[in-house]
């Protein structure tokens, strides 16, 4: 009979050990706040580019039903010689390759040219065009207002900036409505 008790302790050791190993269970879990970025990124220390800043939750509603990845790949400092005069009086086209994967998504994810910005090493801003013309790239980013992106789903293509001549951007925002801002360099 003691030797059984020696057993079943080291038996409720052993499990008991195990236990610290499993997932705690739901009831255990504290929600953590919202976050607006995984990956760090500000107008001070932009992410360069080809990173993927990962944007979770709704900061104003504290919903967690988003889980999206955004990526700057390039940025083309005249991307559209042969398009329309910007504008700018004397400008040109400047235009970032974008690509946003909605990874979870409680309601349609909307995605738009309005959510982009671009910036010079003055700190001047430049919000993307608002108009689309013959000239430019044939992979767009969607344009927006009502484009909505799918869960599981990627869209790519390129957004354009209306630049000063002689202006080269130095960084691109996104700053969507609901989460962000995140920044990429773009030099």
């Amino acid at each position: 009979m003691k030797r059984t008790r020696v057993t079943l302790g080291a038996l409720c050791l052993i499990l008991a050990g195990c236990s610290n190993n499993r997932e705690p269970s739901a009831e255990t879990i504290t929600p953590a706040a919202p976050t607006t970025t995984s990956a760090t990124s500000s107008p001070s220390t932009p992410a360069p580019l080809g990173a993927t800043l990962t944007f979770t939750g709704d900061p104003f509603t504290g919903d967690r039903g988003l889980d999206v990845d955004v990526t700057v790949f390039d940025v083309n400092q005249n991307i559209a010689p042969d398009a329309p005069f910007v504008p700018v009086s004397g400008g040109h086209w400047v235009g970032a390759d974008i690509q946003t994967c909605v990874k979870k998504a409680d309601k349609a994810f909307i995605v738009a040219w309005s959510d982009w910005s671009a910036f010079d090493a003055q700190s001047n801003e430049n919000k993307a065009s608002g108009q689309m013309y013959s000239g430019f790239p044939l992979n767009l980013y969607p344009f927006g207002p009502k484009d909505t992106v799918a869960v599981g789903a990627c869209v790519r293509g390129w957004v354009l900036f209306p630049v000063a001549f002689g202006t080269q951007v130095t960084m691109v925002r996104y700053t969507p409505n609901f989460y962000g801002p995140g920044y990429w360099s773009a030099v």
